[in-house]
């Protein structure tokens, strides 16, 4: 699944849809380390710089955080829920 849209300068479209990818695979499996192969591979999460660009959109509009300890999660616990439910 490519995440590469998650670039996109758009307001039209809800970034969570946009970036889903991405949060899902937060939401199954929180890591420090969101650029390491065997994560990208594991959850399908296509380019670095896609990756790259959903973190920026999405640390920016408060959806994810780094934690003190280093690890990337989803902010929202029903959020979070929510997704690793969809994420079957």
């Amino acid at each position: 699944m490519n995440t590469d849209n998650c670039n996109l300068q758009s307001d039209t479209l809800p970034p969570l849809f946009i970036c889903r990818p991405n949060i899902r695979a937060l939401a199954v499996e929180e890591t420090g380390s969101l650029f390491a192969a065997d994560y990208m591979s594991r959850h399908d999460l296509g380019s670095s710089g896609g990756i790259q660009g959903a973190l920026k959109k999405l640390t920016r509009l408060d959806i994810i955080e780094k934690a003190p300890s280093g690890e990337w999660k989803v902010v929202d616990p029903i959020l979070k829920l929510w997704l690793i439910r969809q994420a079957g």
